[in-house]
């Protein structure tokens, strides 16, 4: 646990997830007491391909995205969060360029 952030109010945020609608406040009680709330730094690379890594990532604030190599250029094949939809419009455009 952050030490930003106490567990009621992690479960708190939880619960008002978007993607996690449904979920037992007492199973988020459990994520947060076995889990651990995290800051990622921007860049921050959380799964690179070809090696193992579990997990599951709730993203509060900000977005990830998923970068796929395609030879000279990197592309993005999916961006979630908050800021993923201007992260497609922009990926959508260049893909026109």
């Amino acid at each position: 646990m952050s030490d930003d952030m106490n567990q009621a109010s992690l479960v708190d945020r939880l619960i008002a997830h978007g993607a996690l609608g449904g979920v037992p406040r007492e199973q988020f009680e459990w994520l947060t007491r076995v889990g651990q709330a995290r800051t990622v730094q921007p860049g921050e690379i959380l799964i690179a391909a070809g090696k193992q890594r579990g997990g599951l990532f709730v993203i509060f604030d900000g977005y990830s995205s998923i970068h796929v190599d395609r030879g000279s250029v990197w592309r993005i094949a999916a961006a979630v969060g908050e800021g993923a939809a201007a992260i497609f419009s922009i990926h959508q455009y260049l893909r026109r360029t």
